[in-house]
């Protein structure tokens, strides 16, 4: 935990929030019983990994909004007395500490979303429990695997610049419509420094109507100025509240950045970019992931 806590000090981020209150429809009918942020990606629920990118990013107090009377969520990080002594019963005391960590690593909030009323919504739900302070939100569908934890990165560009902060990379204009994009203020920082100042942003564009190819990856730094903005939203065609109209309320009449993230990124919201998760992170795994690539290698999975 002490790295965790010196990456605290340095990014003066203590709080994320993770909604978590989506159907995820998209992976029907895997996720009917289940919600699609518990599904295993390697040896952990996704989830998990959104959890420890804000732990290791220095967050003490993670707000998860769920959907009402949804309790799986709470229930995987409450302890479990009886499964932690039956493992230390069997010798397997390891695995009970590492549950018990699991659960006590850091605060946790649920908060319900009633309605299905869209992102910038579900923010707005956490807005009690922010207490006032800068925030990130972390997307767990968005799976963003790197060396130094993504929202910590942001962290560290908020505290340089100010303002909200966007992770962004460039992605091909042909994958345009399944991004948010932004629309870059050539007089900013400069991408070469890994930041780019934002005027707007556009949902989904068009491939040839993208005002550029800074696409919007799934975390953010929010202030508690991004509140009122979503307060002052209609509802779209959908009845949500979307955030990107939330942000481009605030870019109006206060400054926001994109960072450059680095880490790979993986759309687990969708079968395709799930699977690939998968792979990545069993290949990845010192036990299993050495026969793993042996099995592909021999060509049995045809």
């Amino acid at each position: 935990m002490s790295s965790a806590s010196g990456a605290a000090s340095a990014s003066r981020i203590n709080t994320v929030v993770i909604p978590v209150a989506g159907r995820g429809t998209r992976l029907l009918p895997a996720t009917k019983a289940i919600r699609k942020e518990l599904l295993p990606v390697g040896r952990k629920p996704l989830l998990l990994y959104a959890v420890e990118e804000a732990i290791a990013s220095g967050a003490e107090h993670i707000i998860f909004v769920t959907a009402p009377n949804d309790r799986s969520v709470s229930q995987y990080f409450s302890r479990d007395l009886e499964l932690e002594g039956y493992l230390k019963r069997r010798g397997r005391s390891e695995e009970a500490a590492a549950l018990e960590r699991l659960c006590t690593s850091a605060c946790f909030t649920f908060v319900p979303q009633e309605f299905p009323r869209g992102l910038a919504d579900a923010i707005l739900c956490a807005r009690k429990e922010t207490a006032g302070k800068p925030f990130g939100v972390i997307l767990p569908d968005a799976l963003i695997l790197s060396q130094h934890p993504c929202i910590g990165q942001l962290a560290s560009c908020y505290l340089r610049h100010g303002g909200p902060v966007i992770a962004t990379r460039i992605i091909e204009r042909h994958e345009a419509p399944g991004y948010g994009v932004l629309v870059i203020d050539p007089s900013g920082p400069g991408s070469d420094l890994g930041v780019v100042r934002v005027r707007s942003m556009v949902e989904k564009p068009r491939p040839e109507c993208a005002p550029s190819l800074y696409g919007i990856f799934g975390r953010y730094i929010l202030d508690p100025g991004i509140f009122d903005a979503i307060e002052r939203l209609r509802t779209d065609a959908s009845e949500e509240l979307q955030l990107t109209d939330a942000l481009n309320l605030y870019c109006q009449t206060n400054p926001v950045f994109g960072y450059i993230f680095e880490g790979e990124h993986f759309d687990t919201g969708s079968w395709l970019g799930y699977s690939k998760a998968v792979l990545e992170c069993m290949l990845a795994d010192d036990e299993i992931g050495p026969t793993l690539s042996q099995y592909f290698g021999t060509g049995r999975h045809n």
